[in-house]
């Protein structure tokens, strides 16, 4: 069971202050506080499966924002929403042979990310998947994001 539905945020009353990095589109912010839900002691990004048959996905322990910050702005961006906004609906990173998911924290300032896996991507168009792909492709990494993602 996939931990996320698609959202449609709703438009912002006034338009969003430019981001505090001169130069970034968006920035990035970490998860909710005080939960920490995407975090644990591991080195590596993964998932951990719940009783109720969700699964949750865990982020690397110590990812620097500054890394997060430019991957979020490097990052593949979905407007494929309904309907459309101003800003991306989600934006997909691939680092390191992993598959991240951007959604908005500030919707038009900011995101936060967290690995997907392939039930994860049933949501994602397929225009948004192939650009996915030939990511992975340019940066080398195309046989571990197919690991990844099991395929």
């Amino acid at each position: 069971m996939a931990h996320f539905k698609k959202k449609t945020p709703s438009a912002p009353t006034q338009p969003a202050p430019p981001p505090a990095v001169p130069g970034q589109r968006w920035l990035y912010e970490t998860d909710e506080r005080p939960k920490k839900k995407h975090h644990w002691s591991k080195a590596y990004a993964g998932f951990i499966d719940l009783r109720d048959g969700s699964r949750v996905s865990k982020c690397p322990k110590g990812f620097p924002t500054t890394v997060a910050q430019r991957l979020i702005n490097d990052g593949i961006e979905d407007w494929t929403d309904d309907p459309p906004g101003a800003w991306p609906h989600q934006i997909f990173v691939v680092h390191e042979g992993v598959l991240y998911q951007a959604v908005p924290t500030n919707p038009g300032r900011s995101y936060h990310a967290y690995p997907v896996n392939a039930e994860d991507l049933r949501y994602v168009p397929r225009d948004v998947r192939k650009k996915i792909d030939e990511r992975a492709q340019a940066l080398g990494c195309e046989r571990e994001l197919r690991r990844w993602i099991g395929r």
